[in-house]
């Protein structure tokens, strides 16, 4: 007597798939005998529950959702430190971004299930210690909103 657990589990979209040397089977079933202690089913189950559920999220523009790209992460000897070249991602609703989008500022934007991630270009004026008019950074912020379905547009 086996228990399979069957591949539907994971979202096929994201590209896992069972391991053959689980005992993956075409189709997507992995067998496991009864005769397996619990303790050695959930050795080999729960990676695998993980790995359906746990797949990282795609970084928007390169950098993780919750992560700024500060100037000197690229130029360590950069006197402007603090100041970010490419922000977090912020939360928006929808209307903000068809604010921006109608306004033609809308530098990039990708479509993530029921989330839309878009990002902005802007200017920040730094002042520099000895420098009468100091420095331009050119900074792309990042955001995100929620918005209807596709066929709800």
């Amino acid at each position: 007597m086996t228990l399979a657990l069957q591949g539907s589990l994971c979202n096929k979209r994201r590209g896992v798939r069972l391991p053959r040397r689980l005992g993956g089977i075409p189709g997507g079933t992995v067998r496991i005998p009864f005769s397996m202690t619990a303790r050695r089913i959930t050795l080999l189950v729960l990676p695998l529950l993980a790995a359906c559920a746990g797949a990282p999220p795609r970084p928007f523009l390169g950098v993780p959702e919750d992560r700024a790209l500060l100037l000197e992460d690229e130029n360590p000897q950069t006197p402007l430190r603090g100041i970010p070249k490419v922000t977090a991602v912020r939360l928006t609703d929808e209307a903000s971004y068809r604010a921006l989008k109608r306004s033609g500022r809308v530098v990039a934007e990708e479509r993530r299930g029921e989330w839309l991630y878009f990002a902005i270009q802007g200017e920040l004026h730094v002042p520099l210690p000895g420098a009468a008019d100091g420095a331009l950074a050119i900074v792309t912020e990042r955001f995100k909103a929620r918005v209807a379905p596709d066929g709800d547009r």
